[in-house]
């Protein structure tokens, strides 16, 4: 059993190496096939200089990666390639994470990293299956939407920034980088799950705009629907507080995009 050394070794592969590994990537079958690839792609040459290989590992004698520090544009570069690459199964999120977890850590350096032809891996089609729940909340959203528009005037800056938030949320679901399948969930009267082909999950949800008092004085209250203060050892004493928008008015405020989110839908 060999031990390694316990202060990091600031490290560069020659660009053969380099040059291999990056074009080893396009051969990959699926995302862990790819992990793979990177992985012996990178610590067969960093072994090979102290007279190691992989080989000289296993469960009793693990490898790790801190011994080494890695050149940053390599790293890096290493890193892009594997994420483009895993955009054809639409798991580029879940290979990074892996890599950046298993891959030694970068120190600033100004080699070049040799160019390699990128290949196009995003899916020709793809290809939604959208819940009869969710398809109704696209016209729900619409309704909202027109509704501000009748509340407060389709040039305020409620409806605008409502409308321009939705518009962005559509194109996050219509982008490509999850791979080529993805099913579609209600999420809420006004929001949607969405599992990707790479399993990720993520929710597009509409968060209320809090009514907060516009009196001045720097008065921080927030107003419930009945004029309530919600947050009264907050809220500066003496003066009328005057509601960002009407109590009685329809709730402005804009869509967002979580990841990682429990699948438990709100209550």
């Amino acid at each position: 059993m060999h031990a390694l050394p316990a202060a990091p070794i600031r490290a560069r592969l020659n660009d053969a190496d380099i040059t291999a590994l990056l074009g080893s990537l396009h051969g990959a079958d699926n995302p862990g096939d790819l992990l793979r690839r990177v992985l012996v792609g990178v610590f067969t040459p960093l072994l090979a200089a102290q007279g190691r290989s992989l080989h000289d590992f296993g469960p009793g004698n693990r490898l790790n990666a801190d011994t080494w520090l890695l050149s940053t544009p390599q790293l890096d570069a290493i890193l892009q390639a594997a994420c483009s690459r895993a955009t054809q199964w639409g798991a580029s999120a879940d290979v990074v994470v892996e890599l950046v977890n298993m891959l030694p850590k970068g120190f600033l350096d100004n080699v070049t990293v040799p160019e390699v032809p990128t290949v196009d891996y995003q899916p020709r089609q793809l290809v939604a299956t959208v819940e009869r729940d969710a398809a109704a909340v696209f016209a729900a959203v619409q309704h909202r939407l027109n509704a501000l528009a009748t509340c407060y005037g389709d040039t305020s800056r409620f409806h605008v920034d409502a409308q321009t938030s939705w518009v962005a949320m559509v194109t996050v679901l219509m982008s490509l980088n999850f791979g080529p399948h993805q099913s579609v969930e209600a999420f809420g009267d006004l929001g949607l799950l969405v599992t990707t082909a790479g399993g990720t999950t993520y929710s597009i949800a509409f968060e209320p705009l809090p009514r907060t008092c516009v009196a001045g004085g720097g008065c921080p209250a927030v107003l419930d629907d009945d004029g309530r203060v919600l947050n009264p050892n907050q809220q500066v004493i003496g003066h009328v507080h005057v509601p960002a928008y009407p109590t009685t008015a329809i709730t402005p405020g804009v869509w967002r995009a979580r990841s990682d989110l429990h699948r438990a839908l709100p209550a």
